[in-house]
């Protein structure tokens, strides 16, 4: 980001702030836009605010990156209290701020088209839990005779907080015109805003990592392909329960019990099928880190222009953007478009199109407290699937708990071979093993892996030992026999 904000124009009523990132979502197509100003500087007096550009759909599935932003190619803020916003057309779409009750003026004129401005409101509103002084600004479309004619933005409304900007606004870039496709000037709601913080901003890895302890995922999911002549088919069931958490400016350390089963299956064209099982019950840390890609905005695009490996000779690069979505949690989405090579099919306007994903990619999202990637991929003989089965956060659970079942004598609960006591514990642990297993190892670490002497080096069958853990510092430990982790509590 850069810019000179030296001198910037600040002012009652003032639609963009330079220092404010903010967020809307459409009221036709419920897709989420942001605004941030990338660069700013004066000009005569003036204050021009560029904000970050993002895909912009220009015809019928035709994109083009890196052109204007949905708000506009740019904004002007002039000292008289007129904000200019710059469309697609370069044309001049002029807000008079300072416009009292029932005061018009034009805000937009071409040969022959007239819009003409009015406040038809001005009172108080409540907003985001914010309460502020507000103008409801109506448009109304003429000819150059001053007739009444017919355009998408006869009477759509744009809403002026006077110390919060934009409450209600519409996608300039496109006014006041309908383009081919689905695309046209709609209306937008504020959603949230950087400074005060307030609403919905953005989703970053911080918020899409949050867990708290006693917090349970479960997630299913398969992948299956072709190695000629062989087809093999995995399936799995993940559970995970937070058990321990640390947090650091760039990443987040979490102690979790994991229980998993893996199925694999390979199949010979003659219908031999070749089948095994894994059960895992320990105990692991996960680790995630920060993330750029998805702390991007809704809407900002993640420069890629690289050949994807596969796609069809007529991609000439492959470009993406983040999404937000807001439902019953608030999804983040990558959402790929692709280049056309010029003149290919007779095409030659350097249009992107769309990502067909179900050909060539895995659709990642992410959920707001509840981790990610998942996705549904399907093209041919391959096939990749992770899924969201089940949550418990707090009070709050979804959907249905998956159910594992060790397969086999082998995959037997860790609880089942080994026997901790007491637990908690004060002071000593008694262990003992399965009759006719031993263990060959015994370690102890605490919940950020520092590791502790326990005296005890292996566990013959029948034989119990004694750990003494009473210098310890209360808290969660965790032993570790023969790979398996069991979490133990010193009080």
């Amino acid at each position: 980001m850069f810019g000179l904000h030296i001198g910037l124009i600040a002012q009652n009523y003032q639609t963009v702030n330079s220092s404010v990132t903010t967020a809307f979502i459409g009221n036709n197509d419920q897709q989420v836009e942001s605004i941030r100003i990338d660069s700013s500087f004066v000009y005569g007096g003036d204050s021009v605010f560029y904000p970050f550009y993002n895909i912009q759909m220009i015809d019928y599935d035709c994109y083009l990156p890196f052109s204007y932003s949905w708000i506009g190619k740019k904004m002007i803020i002039k000292p008289d209290g007129y904000n200019c916003f710059i469309n697609r057309e370069n044309d001049t779409v002029k807000i008079n701020t300072f416009a009292q009750l029932n005061e018009n003026w034009i805000a937009y004129e071409i040969s022959d088209t007239i819009i003409v401005a009015e406040v038809v409101k001005h009172d108080t509103l409540s907003f985001l839990g914010q309460t502020d002084s507000a103008k409801t600004i109506s448009f109304t479309a003429y000819n150059q005779n001053m007739d009444s004619i017919s355009l998408p933005i006869n009477n759509k409304t744009i809403i002026i907080s006077e110390n919060f900007g934009l409450l209600e606004t519409m996608n300039f870039s496109l006014f006041p015109s309908i383009v081919q496709g689905n695309q046209g000037v709609q209306t937008y709601d504020l959603l949230g805003m950087s400074s005060p913080e307030i609403g919905i901003v953005n989703l970053t890895w911080r918020e899409i990592y949050d867990f708290d302890i006693g917090d349970e995922i479960h997630i299913s999911g398969y992948d299956s392909h072709v190695e000629y002549p062989t087809t093999l088919h995995t399936e799995h069931k993940e559970k995970y329960i937070y058990l321990a958490k640390i947090v650091f400016s760039d990443s987040i350390i979490y102690t979790v019990d994991r229980e998993e089963q893996i199925i694999g299956r390979r199949t010979a064209p003659w219908g031999n099928t070749i089948e095994t099982h894994t059960y895992i019950h320990d105990t692991v840390a996960m680790v995630y880190k920060a993330d750029s890609v998805l702390d991007k905005l809704s809407g900002e695009i993640i420069n890629n222009t690289a050949d994807v490996t596969g796609v069809p000779e007529y991609v000439d690069g492959n470009i993406s953007d983040v999404r937000i979505e807001i439902g019953d949690t608030i999804k983040k989405t990558l959402i790929a478009h692709q280049k056309i090579k010029e003149n290919y099919l007779g095409s030659n306007d350097g249009c992107w199109i769309l990502y067909d994903y179900e050909m060539y990619f895995v659709v990642p999202h992410c959920l707001k407290g509840l981790g990610g990637p998942y996705y549904d991929y399907m093209f041919f003989e391959f096939a990749e699937e992770r899924v969201l089965q089940y949550y418990k956060k707090g009070d709050k659970t979804w959907g249905t708990p998956l159910v594992i079942t060790p397969l086999s004598i082998s995959d037997m609960d860790n609880k089942n071979i080994v026997n901790i006591y007491p637990n908690p514990t004060d002071g000593k642990l008694h262990i003992t093993y399965a009759e006719t297993l031993h263990a060959t190892s015994v370690q102890m670490f605490d919940v950020v892996g520092k590791q502790y002497s326990v005296g005890a080096k292996h566990i013959l069958p029948n034989e119990e030992i004694e750990i003494d853990i009473s210098h310890l510092a209360a808290g969660m430990y965790f032993l570790r026999i023969d790979g398996k982790v069991f979490k133990v509590v010193k009080q």
